[in-house]
């Protein structure tokens, strides 16, 4: 035996209401459209975490020169 209202959520749960096709369609688009927005925003992140590589070895090397720069210095007043 069915269970009252069942059925009736369970369309609404797929997207399959009256003029359910549009309405699973829209969904369907909707959601491509999301993963697509997410593929960018990732596309993104990856690229600021490059560039973000790039400044920190840019300040490692940096930073060791000052470090060689400060032993010559240092060598150079014993």
């Amino acid at each position: 035996m069915a269970v009252p209202g069942w059925w009736d959520s369970r369309e609404q749960s797929f997207g399959i209401m009256a003029g359910g096709k549009e309405v699973g369609g829209t969904q369907l688009k909707r959601v491509e459209s999301l993963e697509a927005e997410l593929g960018h925003l990732n596309d993104r992140m990856e690229n600021q975490g490059h560039q973000i590589q790039q400044q920190a070895d840019s300040i490692a090397s940096i930073q060791m020169k000052m470090d060689q720069k400060f032993e010559e210095v240092l060598r150079a007043h014993r």
